[in-house]
């Protein structure tokens, strides 16, 4: 009998490390996707992201209303209280920020403080240019008021495929010969 235990040990051994290793290749595929969901999102031993997959979170960015760069003709920076912010945003009318430092990658959300006495309209969010990449679009509703502010969600049209030189804002919405303006806009976040 002791020759027989001594030669199951063996077999035992290389059964248990046979396991081991089994249990250590499933936990290499399936730990990472327990631990990250997101299956665009980089695991922990993934290569350089694929930007065009939306993997990398672009940069953090808020704009704030009034720096723009350029802006149609109507539009006014007002500063009501301390808060400066763009008013007399009629449709048609837009407004051109530089773009450095949003960086190329997935855009997460896109949220937009503004304020509307009116019927509101849509901000589209457009990358180098009036006919640039759309990669975002904010709904505006009355707020109430053109000073009552509320943090809106944008809908997220694309991911930045490139670091844009500028960001342009579009405006459109139905007005009124009464009241052409549609809303007032405080700032743009990107993350």
């Amino acid at each position: 009998m002791a020759d027989s235990g001594t030669q199951r040990n063996p077999w035992v051994i290389t059964l248990i490390v046979a396991l081991i290793g089994a249990l250590g290749a499933i936990g290499a595929t399936v730990l990472p996707g327990l631990l990250n969901p997101d299956p665009t999102a980089p695991t922990p031993n993934s290569s350089s992201p694929d930007v065009t997959k939306g993997t990398t979170p672009i940069n953090k960015v808020t704009i704030h209303a009034e720096a723009a760069v350029h802006r149609s003709g109507d539009l006014q920076v007002v500063d009501d209280a301390g808060v400066a912010f763009l008013a007399y945003i009629t449709a048609g009318a837009w407004a051109t920020y530089e773009g450095e430092g949003l960086g190329a990658g997935s855009v997460q959300s896109i949220t937009a403080n503004v304020a509307s006495a009116t019927e509101g309209g849509d901000i589209d969010i457009r990358l180098d240019g009036p006919g640039g990449q759309l990669i975002g679009r904010c709904s505006v509703p009355n707020t109430g008021g053109w000073t009552s502010w509320r943090v809106v969600m944008c809908d997220v049209e694309g991911n930045v495929v490139s670091a844009p030189s500028e960001i342009r804002l579009g405006f459109s919405g139905t007005s009124s010969r009464e009241n052409p303006y549609l809303f007032n806009l405080d700032w743009v976040k990107f993350s």
